[in-house]
């Protein structure tokens, strides 16, 4: 064992939990959200990352967070169902039990041994888990690791904006992709411990924030968020983190349910849990309706931006500068 994951580990080990079980983090939220920050946060607390995390990047300067070899792992398994991070088509709950889904259970398992070896307690974000945490649920109760989920959220206007100026997302796709990443996230993870939390929160009182997720998660790490109080505010750049926020106070309400979506998430965020589920038990039957209802609209807009990426995949410029991605690639 190298001695950045030596460190990780007497970073998690020095965490006064109140359970000696196994135990991971599991910030659960759409691209765009803050989960890079919130990830970073929970780090300096003492929860435990493989030596392997993307990244800086355009769109994200103070690095991503995600374990490398998980992003692998997701990507491969949403492409098994015909799938992408930017795919705003729903996922058949039906292929979670299939001979296929266990294939990415069993990688999973082995992969957490290999990234984090006896590490008490662990940290592994990925916005694609949204998507497929029914895998990551059966992989840690193989390894009878206990999730705590972490429901981060960001209005959805802002995230529009911030996949537009990053990606050059429609609207529509952002606003379908927004949708399902939190309704779909909030009614797989009811079997969890979790808490809800806002990218405006964790900016404005990190400390605060920190101490209400360790409430709710049964988490005491006091001592560690004491010494952490250094590093953390250094990393926390507003402009940096939160270029929109100054700019766009009202809330987006151009679709219906996107409104409807946010006054749920106020249940949550509020404490109150079960009013939170009622709510989303009726938004969920109305997704679903609109799925049945309008597949062949996201088909459409699939189709439209998979044509545009085409597009600039098969333009010169992409081509000339090909070498220099490459090159870009192996200095990470």
């Amino acid at each position: 064992m190298d001695s950045d994951h030596q460190v990780a580990l007497v970073g998690a080990s020095s965490l006064q939990m109140r359970h000696p079980r196994r135990r991971v983090l599991l910030p659960l939220g759409m691209h765009r959200s803050g989960t890079s920050l919130l990830t970073y946060l929970l780090h300096t607390l003492g929860a435990a990352l493989p030596d392997e995390v993307v990244g800086p990047a355009y769109g994200n300067p103070l690095g991503h967070w995600e374990p490398r070899n998980f992003v692998a792992i997701n990507d491969d398994a949403l492409r098994a169902i015909n799938r992408s991070w930017d795919d705003p088509r729903p996922v058949d709950p039906a292929w979670f039990r299939s001979r296929d889904a266990y294939r990415f259970i069993e990688r999973i398992i082995v992969q957490i041994g290999r990234d984090y070896g006896c590490a008490p307690f662990i940290l592994l974000k990925d916005p694609r888990i949204c998507r497929i945490l029914p895998l990551y649920l059966t992989a840690l109760d193989i390894l009878d690791i206990q999730p705590l989920v972490i429901l981060q959220l960001r209005p959805f206007h802002e995230v529009a904006r911030s996949l537009a100026d990053r990606d050059g997302f429609e609207k529509d796709l952002s606003e379908v992709l927004w949708l399902r990443s939190i309704i779909e996230s909030e009614h797989l993870s009811r079997s969890c411990l979790r808490v809800w939390v806002t990218l405006d929160q964790v900016i404005s009182d990190w400390h605060r924030t920190a101490r209400r997720i360790a409430s709710a998660l049964e988490i005491n790490w006091t001592e560690a968020c004491e010494e952490a109080t250094w590093e953390s505010s250094l990393f926390i750049k507003p402009r940096l983190c939160h270029p929109i926020h100054q700019s766009s106070t009202r809330p987006d309400v151009t679709h219906w349910l996107v409104s409807q979506v946010w006054s749920a998430v106020q249940h949550g965020l509020a404490g109150d849990d079960a009013g939170a589920q009622r709510r989303f038990n009726e938004l969920r039957v109305i997704l679903q309706d609109l799925d049945r209802m309008s597949a062949w609209r996201l088909e459409r807009l699939k189709q439209r931006y998979d044509a545009t990426l085409a597009a600039i995949y098969d333009s010169t410029s992409w081509c000339l500068t090909r070498p220099l991605r490459a090159l870009k690639r192996l200095m990470r």
